[in-house]
């Protein structure tokens, strides 16, 4: 059921998924197209937000920061998990895999690597950490004023 919190928190967490994005950049290998990381890391951090942050406020402003730090780490864990599927069948295209198995590992070492470079940007983490912390924060007042 739609509520005010769930608009917000898609709201922010699509902000906060398009910020995360844009801080990678810079830390990215300049072959590395970056085709539609920025609208698909807004569209995942909106989907986060409504389903994942926007169903857990309703208990304390504390408690809902925390979740909001949760949600980030579930937006990051999505857009590593569509980044590696994206960057797997590119390669599959250009006929890198022997097999299918080989090409599914392949997505979990691509998602560590894009980790690694993620982790190479402060920016990026910090829009993560410090955006999740204030948007569960924000989302459990508005959710007290909005029921």
């Amino acid at each position: 059921m739609p509520t005010a919190a769930k608009l917000f928190s898609a709201f922010m967490f699509a902000l906060i998924g398009l910020g995360a994005a844009w801080g990678v950049l810079p830390v990215l290998p300049e072959a590395m197209s970056v085709g539609m990381l920025l609208p698909v890391s807004a569209g995942l951090g909106a989907l986060t937000g409504w389903f994942v942050m926007g169903g857990l406020v309703g208990r304390s402003v504390l408690v809902s920061a925390g979740q909001g730090l949760r949600t980030s780490a579930t937006l990051l864990f999505w857009v590593l998990v569509v980044a590696g599927i994206v960057e797997m069948l590119r390669r599959s295209l250009r006929k890198s895999y022997g097999d299918a198995a080989e090409a599914v590992i392949s997505v979990l070492e691509i998602m560590l690597d894009f980790l690694m470079m993620a982790v190479q940007s402060p920016t990026t983490l910090v829009i993560l950490g410090v955006g999740g912390l204030v948007a569960g924060a924000l989302a459990e007042l508005v959710s007290r004023r909005w029921p």
